[in-house]
């Protein structure tokens, strides 16, 4: 009997093929659990990087992560460890706010962002010295320029940390911080 090379590299490429489609297959298994308002999601993204616009097409934020799964029913995204970045408002903001926490929820209409988690948000202040917001919520509003922690909250800033014992109210566009109940620590630097 004559060897047939043919045969052979038919039958290679086959198993190739086959098994190309399975790592492809469970490599990048999509997520069928349903979200939080009971849907399931129309799309699921994966190691991503989204501009979300405002209503007049601005850049509302930019967010990355490694997972995002929108809901079919009500179209909010959840996302898992994101890193947002919050550009300055148009309207005369000076800094961009980046905040980081191990989920998040954003509204269909990006007009809210809740942040869930180890959320740590940084800037500079307008003399360029970085601040620092530490909580476990944040719920982020951008085109408003306004983020509301309703929970323990810790401002950074050299020489100086305050903590808002029942949360805080930062104006993201002139840094201004509202606290409800406050403590404050100064260490002369």
């Amino acid at each position: 009997m004559k060897f047939n090379w043919r045969v052979l590299v038919t039958l290679l490429l086959v198993a190739f093929g086959i098994a190309a489609t399975y790592n492809l297959l469970t490599r990048g298994k999509v997520n069928t659990t349903v979200t939080s308002t009971g849907g399931l999601p129309d799309y699921v993204l994966s190691d991503f990087e989204l501009v979300a616009l405002d209503a007049t097409g601005q850049e509302a934020f930019t967010v990355r992560a490694p997972s995002l799964v929108r809901d079919e029913l009500d179209q909010h995204l959840d996302l898992k460890t994101p890193v947002f970045r919050i550009p300055p408002s148009a309207k005369g903001g000076y800094a961009v706010w980046d905040v980081i926490s191990e989920t998040a929820w954003v509204g269909s209409d990006n007009q809210e962002i809740r942040l869930r988690g180890k959320v740590v948000a940084n800037t500079k202040t307008r003399d360029g010295k970085p601040l620092k917001v530490s909580t476990e919520q944040l719920n982020v509003f951008p085109e408003k320029q306004l983020a509301v922690a309703p929970v323990l909250a810790t401002v950074n800033q050299p020489g100086l940390t305050i903590t808002g014992q029942n949360g805080l109210e930062a104006e993201m566009q002139t840094q201004r911080v509202t606290f409800r109940t406050m403590r404050a620590h100064y260490n002369g630097r």
